[in-house]
């Protein structure tokens, strides 16, 4: 097996500045994701490691061997890697053996080591049974797991994944995150995945890389990128938020902001001065809500907007503080336009971060 390392990775097009100075470590078996909206540099980032571009500046390394420097571009075939793409390239006129056997061949192996090593990938993607149907036949799924079968069986030391279950429909796509995760598990084979779906990222990542506008906003693993965002951009692209702007009154463990409406509200930690311009983010999830005074600390007075019936959950929008927010809750009791509710709002679940232009500020500093 082989870990990846990007150091200083740049990468233009012209003018144009797609990836901004990359640094990656990925350790031996791990599987990260590259997770980011469209044209955040992360498929160019996998593409260099694969090869299928050069790099502007800076360097790749696969396991102890340097693949890629501004100087030097060693040819895809020959990083013994394997690549799963978003189009399943797979040969309509092949049977599934014959697809999954195709790179084995290129390579000249003997005959009885291509059966025993198809046999293998077909049986561990659960493809064994259509070994002899032909490739037209299959579905979208059927035909994902073939392309899965045709990058494993040739053994390789890294995987790659250019958004592989984006074409399938949303109950095939939610299976295949966990098979997935699963099989790699398994294999134990070092993975680099692109994805812009933070809940495919969030399922199958030992560790998620966010990027955005050719650079790593954060790394992290799973549970640290929805909870701990260490940007505002982090904070609403994974998952929910609700957003409130306001004025720091105190900072600290302990801090405070004063909204637009005079009212303040308490939040996490910062190391923001008093007096600084916030964005207060809390998760739709994390608001309690209930039709009772609880009294003490921490709650305001509201009122329904409106809500949504979701299945296991209700969907609820509701003004408070002077401006709308959402909450979400299970179980989904009925809630009525202009109700009275009231809303606590734990300061352990309220992030504190700069407004943009003080982020700016910060960064030139």
């Amino acid at each position: 097996m082989s870990g990846i390392s990007l150091q200083s990775v740049h990468k233009y097009y012209g003018a144009f500045h797609a990836v901004k100075g990359i640094n990656l470590e990925i350790e031996d078996g791990e599987f990260v994701v590259l997770l980011g909206p469209s044209g955040c540099g992360k498929t160019t980032t996998l593409r260099c490691v694969a090869g299928l571009e050069g790099v502007s500046q800076g360097r790749i390394d696969l396991g102890m061997k340097t693949v890629s420097t501004a100087e030097l571009s060693i040819p895809p075939e020959k990083r013994d890697i394997g690549m799963v793409f978003q189009s399943y390239a797979i040969w309509p006129h092949m049977t599934v053996a014959e697809n999954v056997a195709f790179g084995l061949r290129l390579k000249k192996l003997p005959a009885r080591d291509i059966a025993r090593r198809v046999t293998t990938a077909l049986r561990r993607v659960g493809l064994e049974h259509l070994a002899g149907r032909g490739a037209s036949q299959l579905s979208g799924g059927q035909q994902q797991r073939v392309a899965l079968a045709r990058a494993i069986v040739l053994e390789p030391k890294v995987l790659l994944f250019d958004e592989p279950l984006s074409n399938l429909d949303a109950k095939l796509r939610e299976r295949m995150r966990f098979e997935l995760r699963q099989l790699l598990q398994g294999l134990g084979i070092t993975s680099l995945y692109v994805t812009h779906d933070q809940q495919e990222a969030m399922v199958v990542a030992d560790r998620i890389v966010l990027m955005n506008e050719g650079r790593i906003e954060q790394i992290g693993s799973p549970h640290d990128i929805y909870y701990r965002p260490s940007t505002l951009f982090g904070a609403e692209f994974v998952g929910l938020a609700n957003r409130l702007r306001g004025r720091l009154v105190a900072s600290g463990s302990h801090s405070r902001a004063r909204l637009a409406n005079g009212e303040e509200i308490a939040a996490g930690p910062t190391s923001l001065p008093v007096g600084a311009e916030v964005e207060l983010i809390v998760r739709p999830e994390l608001v309690e809500l209930s039709t009772n005074n609880p009294g003490g600390e921490h709650v305001f007075r509201g009122k329904v907007e409106t809500s949504y019936f979701l299945g296991n959950i209700a969907d609820l929008y509701f003004s408070v503080l002077g401006q709308q927010m959402r909450g979400q809750l299970s179980p989904p009791n009925r809630w009525e336009s202009g109700q009275e509710i009231w809303v606590r709002i734990d300061p352990a679940h309220v992030l504190v971060f700069p407004v943009p232009a003080a982020a700016s500020a910060v960064r030139a500093a």
